[in-house]
């Protein structure tokens, strides 16, 4: 269902309620104004007016006795809501003195984490909007860094060849972990109790940038420097979904909190929303002046977190 069809039932389903009120030359005026008008409207505009619509039909209908008979207008409300969100740059995070390599919220999103290629990571909180905490101590570019589960460590690693974890309150050093004798490109705190089948998944024409599991773990999500994000079956390995939008090399994509969404940043500067079930790219964020290395969802769902070589960090919402 897309826009054109929501803005439909909003005035068709609104119109009804008032239609006692209306004679027929005011419905003829109005017909022939609203098709010229459906004409020039961009829908991006019409997704506001029509969750207006819709709640106050909601409301409506609840406050009569015909209330009981439409349960399937509250889903629906619930429907417009979640496709009707639409992303808008929020804030713009400086700090970094050279490009951001990774970003990641903390589990109850209240703070980010961000490195870069001026060799630190540093600490975002998200009510006050501005950096709290720098870390400093690798030798070289920090590629990765994530917080643990609870949110007191951070784990990262970095092209000197070291993982490190760092307490996050204080800021320090907790650990160097050394033995790789090449670049280490990331870093990930393990899950308890998790289980991962390895399989091998074929069909991206270059290198691979990214890769993550879906929230229910039936599916896995990869993106490549082919310029593509594809979705595979765990089970078969074989590939369901290709999606094909982006003009230059994919840097990182991942899934919505509930699995209905996927984000995807690349090198040519973009930010993109799909529809997991249709394949459809939904939304195009612009903003960001250079490549952008990483974006993901909040939590919730409700806020997009991305970095660039720009050297900044942007909110969307």
């Amino acid at each position: 269902m897309n826009e054109y069809s929501f803005f439909h039932w909003g005035v068709k389903l609104c119109g009804g309620m008032n239609r006692n009120k209306r004679n027929k030359t005011q419905k003829n005026n109005k017909k022939k104004e609203g098709s010229q008008r459906h004409e020039r409207i961009n829908p991006i505009h019409l997704v506001p007016v029509t969750k207006q619509m819709i709640k106050l039909l909601v409301e409506h209908l609840f406050r009569t006795s015909f209330s009981s008979r439409w349960g399937w207008i509250e889903e629906f409300n619930i429907l417009i809501a979640k496709y009707a969100k639409y992303f808008k740059q929020l804030n713009v995070l400086k700090g970094h003195v050279f490009g951001v390599t990774k970003v990641q919220f903390s589990s109850n999103g209240c703070f980010i984490v961000s490195c870069s290629i001026d060799k630190t990571i540093r600490i975002w909180d998200m009510q006050l909007r501005q950096q709290i905490q720098k870390l400093e101590g690798h030798l070289n570019i920090v590629t990765g860094a994530q917080f643990s589960p609870d949110g007191r460590t951070i784990v990262s690693c970095s092209d000197d060849e070291t993982i490190r974890l760092w307490d996050v309150s204080s800021g320090k050093e907790l650990q160097a972990l050394k033995g790789h004798v090449n670049y280490i490109t990331d870093v990930q705190f393990s899950s308890d109790g998790l289980t991962i089948e390895i399989k091998k998944l074929e069909g991206h024409l270059d290198d691979i940038t990214d890769v993550q599991f879906s929230p229910n773990g039936l599916n896995i999500l990869s993106c490549s420097d082919d310029k593509t994000i594809r979705i595979w079956d765990v089970a078969s390995g074989k590939e369901m979904q290709r999606l094909e939008g982006h003009q230059g090399w994919v840097n990182s994509a991942h899934f919505s909190p509930d699995g209905r969404v996927i984000v995807s940043c690349s090198f040519d500067r973009t930010i993109r929303l799909w529809d997991v079930a249709t394949g459809n790219e939904i939304q195009k964020l612009t903003g960001h002046s250079d490549s952008v290395t990483c974006v993901q969802f909040s939590p919730d769902g409700e806020i997009l977190v991305s970095c660039s070589t720009d050297k900044t960090i942007r909110l969307w919402g």
